[in-house]
């Protein structure tokens, strides 16, 4: 596996503290609200998209999985859902596409001017995730779930090797918010024959992205779960019980130690399934 031109470890470590530096200035958990806006969300992407991040995964130089992994980790720990793994997918599916529609949305994508969402349509294995059915240009379903704050286009997967882009301004297309438990943000796109461009995937396919997808929500999980272990050991040094930290007790030791256990173990699948990915070596598949 030649890893030459691969970013190191120490640049993957400066990405980390960046982010978390910058997210920590500019995001500090959507300034105290219990759930961020739209606006908000779109307002923190643009200032992500100016350090870089929405580029990762363009090119081999530019940072692969290993780099959105880093920066989903980071966001997932500040409680930030920035539209990071749709940008990263569309850099996977559609760089080195000769089609003016991808060429025009990845431009857009990384400077800014237009933002990703992503559903996999009739390609999950939730059939509750929708689907769409395509006469000649137009599109006509429904498709559930979808991370759309701020987005201004839509990639579906219509097949194995060919994705689907709406535009979410067009006649035709309806968001509404989802109920769902344990998340927010989530909608509910209903098309009604509403413009469709087909864009054939040069290198890759619908399965690869799908397990590029789960491990860079895997990775904005884990971020989350890291905070939170780390809130609970200060919260174990700082309640006191019977005159000593509820840290001093053996049984609260044993339960953060089971946990940071469990956590390092999705710390370390994750790093490799990425390494893999990132050297063409095929095994990534079996540990994402």
């Amino acid at each position: 596996m030649d890893t030459t031109g691969l970013p190191s470890n120490d640049t993957a470590e400066m990405l980390r503290n960046s982010l978390r530096g910058f997210l920590e200035a500019h995001w500090a958990a959507g300034g105290g609200k219990e759930r961020a806006s739209p606006d908000d969300i779109y307002a923190i992407w643009g200032k992500l998209v100016g350090q870089g991040v929405a580029a990762l995964g363009s090119d081999r130089d530019e940072g692969g999985l290993r780099e959105i992994l880093v920066v989903m980790t980071e966001l997932g720990r500040a409680g930030c859902p920035a539209p990071m793994w749709p940008a990263a997918l569309a850099n996977f599916a559609l760089s080195g596409s000769p089609a003016v529609a991808a060429v025009e949305l990845l431009e857009g994508l990384h400077v800014g001017t237009a933002v990703a969402a992503f559903c996999f349509g009739v390609r999950d294995p939730d059939a509750g995730t929708g689907s769409i059915c395509i006469d000649g240009r137009y599109a006509t379903g429904v498709l559930r779930f979808v991370e759309v704050a701020g987005a201004t286009h839509i990639l579906v997967a219509v097949d194995d090797s060919r994705l689907g882009l709406v535009r979410l301004d067009a006649p035709g297309v309806v968001l509404t918010p989802m109920r769902t438990m344990g998340a927010w943000g989530l909608c509910e796109v209903r098309l009604n024959s509403v413009p469709l461009t087909l864009l054939q995937l040069e290198s890759t396919n619908v399965d690869d992205l799908r397990l590029e997808a789960q491990a860079a929500l895997l990775g904005r999980a884990y971020g989350a779960a890291r905070r939170a272990f780390e809130r609970a050991v200060d919260y174990a040094k700082q309640r006191h019980q019977f005159g000593q930290p509820i840290g001093k007790f053996q049984a609260i030791q044993h339960k953060l130690a089971n946990g940071l256990i469990a956590l390092e173990g999705v710390r370390l699948i994750l790093d490799h399934a990425a390494r893999l990915h990132d050297v063409g070596d095929r095994n990534w598949r079996y540990f994402a």
